[in-house]
């Protein structure tokens, strides 16, 4: 997920929900849910990679 000025956060996550407008990480090492826009992945704010 990009943070602004080459700043770059990478988070590791299971797809939990997804809404019209939005999806939900689960993020295991934080025990957090993370949300993320549709948009966000349009502009390249958010990248996904599926593994496995």
């Amino acid at each position: 997920m990009s943070k602004g000025r080459n700043r770059v956060e990478e988070t590791e996550g299971i797809l939990t929900d997804v809404y019209p407008k939005l999806f939900t990480l689960y993020n295991n090492s934080t025990a957090s849910t993370i949300s993320f826009s549709y948009a966000e992945v349009l502009t390249h704010e958010v990248e996904l990679e599926v593994v496995g």
